[in-house]
Formats: C-alpha cells, structure tokens, sequence
C-alpha cells in the first residue's frame, strides 16, 4: 500500500520565476561587466533590507557578516540563534503558510541568489528548490541540507485498521514502521519515504545546531568564538527541554497519542517511545478521512480513555474535532515547527517556546 500523493508547492510560475532571474542577473552582468556600481549595490542593499522575513535586531550596531536564508522556521530560528541576532538571516516561508503549499516569487530567487549560507530541508517537499539551485550559481554559496543532519526515519505507513500507526506489535500488514533505516526504501513490496520534520525532537535540533555551527565558524572565522559560545548555551537549553519530555514520558499513566491530523511527528514517537494513531501520514496532501480510519480513531479513544486528540499547530482541526465531539476528548495543537504564526512571528516566539508549549500539551495528553 503506498502513502497518499502529496504537494510539493511547484507552480507553472516557478520556472517563469527562474527565466526571470537569470534575464535579470544577464542584464547585470551585461551592463556593468559583472561588477556592481555603487547604484547596483544600492539596489541589492535594498532588496536584502525589504525582504518580507529577514531578521532584525535591537542592537541597531550589528552589521551581519554572513547573509543566510533558511526555508522554514526552525532552522531560521536556529540560525539566528548561533549568529546571536537576527540580523542578516532571512525566512523564504512567511510566518503561517505550509510549506507544502508554498510557491515562491521572483524576489525570494534573488534574495536565494544573495545568500553565503543557503538551509533547506532537502526532502520531497522540496522538490521545486531543486530546480531553483540548478538555474542559479552556486558556487560561493554553502548549501545545507537539514536532512543530512541526522538518522533519518522512514513516514508511517497504513496498518490494516485503516490509520497511520506507530505500533508495529499489533499492525500485522505489509507496511510497518520497524526499525529506523537511515534512506528511503522499500520494505514488504512497498515504497517508503522518510520523514522531512527531523528538528522536532530536541536531541535532532542539537545536531543540526551543531553542523550549522561548524559552518558559520568556517565562513567567519573573526567571530568563530562568538559563535561557539551562543550554540553552546543553546544546546544547554536544547539538553534541558530533552529532559523535561523525558520527565514527562517516564511518570506518564499511558503512552498512545491520537491525532485527527496528518502525523509530522516521527521523530518524536521514536525518541520518547510513544505509540501514536493518526488519520494521515506527515506530509499527506490529503483532506477527506475514510469512515474505517475515523471509526478506529474514534474506538482507540473511546477503548484507552485518552483525554486529548492533537491536531498540528496552524492546520485546520475539523477531523479532531470530529472525533473529540463523539468521544469527548479535549483538543489541543502540537507544533511541527516548520512555520510558525504571524502573531507569534512578531512576538519574537522561538522554537524552544514552541517547543515547551509541546510540553505542557504532551503532559495534559499522558498524565
């Protein structure tokens, strides 16, 4: 049985958005014979200022010795973090938007093209970045892909009860989740695919910190011990959020999770050994539930008294609150990360404060 199709975000005006750049930065090398005017490094000054989501910092002083763009918000978050501000580090995903339905324009090409440190998630969602970097140079920029930062595992697949499942102890059909393969592959004749959300476990967050460091420290060796020291005091942070879920699992009364959602969450349930049941796989495009998988979602609460149905932080809960209306669980979002809402965005809310509040909900949903 294969995963349901999912969207990679690609448009028809993506390849017009390449053609445009590359006519772009043509004519720029055309008229100043590839070497920027004082007006062109204006314009260029410009561009970087305005774009939507780059950082910014109180210290109005900082001047950003690297420029880095990130795709989605952990790693921008991340980024800035290390850097110890956010000048210079800039978000292509707008605060709210899935990344799955993301389609990107002509200046998020040009502010791509700018960059000396490009992170991006490097899985199938992504496809359409693929194309992007093949159109530009790249040659003095360091591309970074998020998944080859960690052990990769594989997206759930479909147990014969109709629900993405966790548990491999109870699921007797072809496709199961066993194991923790390090590649996409295929297992009982059916194709597998791994998981993209790798920062939403504190211990996957530390090694991405750590890989993002050691590159920042090689492009900017003047402030290498600046760097150095703010990753260190994060992954202190990241240790002590590892051990408050920790803490959680181990005096938790039960260890199943149910989400009336898609399940970006794999790394999770494998780090904590929680069993989790959910109404699709992590990056499903899908949006319509069969009557069997809502009907073995809604008896698994019923059955195991669970007192909370997630849904994923910035999705629509209409599947949860279907299951919560029948079986009276309480809802609650749990956050995959990857974006994060405009409100929040504004507020300076980061990816440990996302996190916690994960936290507390995990709590609320074992104790």
């Amino acid at each position: 049985m294969r995963l349901l199709p999912r969207r990679h975000g690609i448009t028809a005006g993506l390849t017009l958005a390449c053609k445009v750049l590359v006519a772009l930065l043509a004519a720029t090398c055309v008229l100043t014979s590839c070497t920027l005017t004082a007006s062109a490094r204006s314009a260029r000054a410009h561009q970087r200022a305005s774009a939507a989501y780059e950082g910014t910092s109180s210290d109005s002083a900082a001047k950003p010795t690297l420029r880095v763009v990130t795709t989605v918000f952990a790693s921008y978050d991340f980024a800035r973090e290390i850097l110890g501000n956010a000048q210079g580090v800039t978000m292509l995903l707008p605060p709210g938007v899935e990344v799955h339905s993301y389609e990107p324009t002509v200046r998020d090409i040009l502010t791509l093209h700018q960059a000396d440190v490009f992170i991006y998630v490097g899985g199938e969602s992504d496809t359409w970045l693929e194309k992007v970097l093949s159109s530009i140079d790249t040659s003095q920029m360091r591309i970074i892909r998020l998944v080859d930062c960690v052990d990769l595992l594989d997206e759930h697949g479909f147990d014969e009860r109709g629900a993405v499942a966790t548990d491999v102890s109870s699921s007797t059909s072809a496709f199961n989740v066993s194991g923790s393969d390090n590649s996409p592959g295929s297992r009982g004749g059916v194709d597998l695919e791994f998981d993209e959300h790798v920062w939403t476990t504190p211990s996957n967050a530390k090694r991405i910190v750590e890989v993002l460091t050691h590159v920042f420290m090689q492009l900017d060796p003047s402030h290498a011990s600046a760097y150095l020291g703010n990753a260190k005091a994060y992954c202190a942070k990241l240790d002590a959020l590892d051990a408050r879920f920790r803490h959680i699992v181990a005096s938790a009364q039960r260890t199943t999770l149910v989400f009336g959602d898609r399940f970006p969450f794999r790394y999770l349930a494998e780090e904590y050994g929680l069993t989790c049941y959910a109404a699709f796989s992590g990056c499903s495009s899908a949006t319509d539930i069969n009557a069997r998988t809502i009907s073995f979602l809604i008896n698994t609460v019923r059955s195991e008294a669970i007192p909370v149905v997630f849904y994923v932080g910035l999705t629509s809960h209409r599947i949860a609150d279907a299951i919560c209306e029948e079986t009276g669980a309480m809802i609650l979002p749990l956050h995959a990360c990857h974006t994060v809402s405009k409100e929040d965005f504004e507020a300076g809310v980061n990816y440990l404060d996302l996190m916690e509040r994960n936290a507390l909900n995990l709590e609320r949903a074992l104790l």
